[in-house]
């Protein structure tokens, strides 16, 4: 689609999108102040304008489409989009589709839904479609007697509102707005003689971008986190709380409601340029400036999380002789990993499971118990183990525990008080990690080649001699570290 554009000055590129039935001439006053600073392309969207009308469906989502292919051909980046009525409906699902391309998004009496404007204007756009619908169907039924009467009513209608207007001003009640004089039209559709089918057809089109369209979710708003200014006039057709909603939706918005009607743009140009100018002028700042606003409340994730291995593990817990007992598990000796190794109940959290979600089917797979019979008392601290994998403890407590275990996993249980752990200390043994490259490294990119100084880790492993047998490994860490808090937090208190 090859849009029509009126464009003028030089710099960051600033996008006018006009409203229903106007055209890029409607933004004169626009063009003509911002171009000292700003590369200004008013543009006309498609069946508008010189812009054709093209095939295929007439609605505001392939408008925003229309003016991504505009921006990709012209090679345009971080743009300013400022977008009138309809127009603002299309930067707004502009900006939520592509939100790399717009720096600053101006919305100038914009709506989320046909119910966004008042239920006067609704209603007269409503009778205005159905009048025209009417029309088409007239036309292609060819009965040309009824049309002939309705032209003759229409006629009479005009000359009794001509002289009802005449009236009004005569008695000093100018009062009627552009909004109401307009009646329907959102913004001015085309005079056409009413016979012409194409002319109705079209208007048809237009009037039902405004009856059907847009349908925004409020929520979604949040994801727009470039600075918004949201402007309306005091008069305008959008109801005033619906333009308010727009603006708290909005993360970074700011909201300007101005002496005027719909039309404000063209009705009072310097008050409205004058707060689109200060707008700009407190949110310039380039792409440090939009790291910013788009980086800074963003949450840090983790570096090839994909080849991290999450586990989680239920530290049980059972009362006995008057005192907490931890449950141990020997593995089995049939396993092909860590056979005959004394752990809790625990493994691989699987795709969509939380960690807590995991320790807990395991503890129920492992011990052969029900979920009623586990209470999850605490999350324990996170142990990042070598070999990229990541193991989420539990604290948990077991209701009415017979000593039960599957025995293709486990070869039997046992318990330990938890006091215990509080008044021993494990022995500790540090571990070296190094970092051996695969054969096809490319060792002649480093700088010492082979003999490149990698660094090296350290790893401490802690063990516990019992004569149930020895923990060791990450069951040993993690039992050191809830002894700890069980010693501070608990027996010191």
């Amino acid at each position: 689609m090859n849009l029509y554009t009126k464009e003028s000055g030089s710099g960051q590129p600033m996008v006018l999108l006009h409203g229903n039935g106007e055209d890029s001439s409607y933004f004169v006053n626009q063009l003509s102040f911002f171009e000292s600073k700003y590369l200004v392309i008013a543009v006309d969207t498609r069946g508008h304008g010189r812009s054709p009308r093209g095939c295929g469906t007439f609605t505001l989502e392939r408008f925003a489409d229309d003016l991504k292919g505009f921006l990709d051909r012209r090679g345009l980046r971080r743009i300013i989009l400022l977008g009138f009525s309809d127009g603002g409906n299309i930067a707004l699902i502009f900006a939520l589709k592509y939100p790399g391309y717009v720096d600053r998004l101006i919305l100038n009496g914009a709506n989320l839904n046909p119910f966004g404007m008042k239920p006067s204007v609704l209603a007269d756009v409503a009778r205005e479609y159905v009048g025209v619908v009417g029309k088409l169907w007239l036309q292609k039924s060819g009965i040309g007697q009824i049309r002939g009467k309705m032209q003759m009513a229409a006629g009479k209608m005009r000359t009794e509102k001509q002289f009802s207007k005449e009236n009004e001003k005569q008695n000093g009640q100018e009062r009627l707005n552009k909004q109401q004089r307009r009646s329907c039209q959102k913004e001015k559709i085309p005079e056409n003689k009413e016979n012409d089918r194409k002319a109705n057809i079209h208007k048809k089109e237009l009037l039902s971008l405004m009856l059907y369209e847009p349908w925004i979710r409020p929520e979604l708003l949040h994801r727009l986190k470039m600075p918004v200014l949201v402007v309306a006039g005091s008069d305008d057709m959008i109801r005033e709380c619906h333009t308010r909603q727009i603006a708290r939706s909005l993360p970074n918005a700011r909201l300007r409601l101005l002496e005027g009607t719909h039309f404000i743009a063209a009705e009072n140009p310097d008050a409205f340029n004058q707060c689109v100018a200060s707008f700009l002028e407190q949110t310039q700042g380039g792409e440090l400036a939009q790291m910013s606003r788009v980086w800074g409340s963003r949450r840090a994730g983790r570096l090839e999380k994909e080849k991290i291995r999450r586990a989680a593990v239920l530290v049980p817990l059972i009362q006995k002789g008057g005192e907490y007992h931890v449950v141990f598990e020997v593995r089995a000796g049939s396993l092909k990993t860590q056979p005959g190794e004394i752990c809790f109940p625990g493994g691989a959290v699987e795709r969509d499971e939380t960690p807590k979600q995991a320790a807990i089917r395991e503890a129920m797979e492992e011990l052969l118990i029900s979920r009623r019979q586990i209470r999850v008392i605490a999350p324990l601290d996170v142990l990042e183990a070598p070999g990229a994998m990541e193991i989420s403890p539990f604290l948990g407590a077991l209701q009415g525990y017979r000593w039960s275990y599957s025995e293709a996993e486990v070869d039997h249980t046992f318990s330990v008080p938890l006091r215990w752990f509080a008044e021993h200390e494990p022995e500790r043994y540090e571990t070296e990690l190094v970092t051996v490259p695969e054969e096809t490294f490319p060792f002649e990119d480093v700088p010492g080649g082979r003999d490149y100084r990698w660094r090296r880790g350290h790893y401490d492993v802690y063990f516990y001699r019992r004569e149930e047998g020895i923990i060791w490994g990450m069951t040993a860490k993690i039992l050191r570290s809830l002894a700890e808090m069980y010693r501070e937090d608990i027996l010191l208190k």
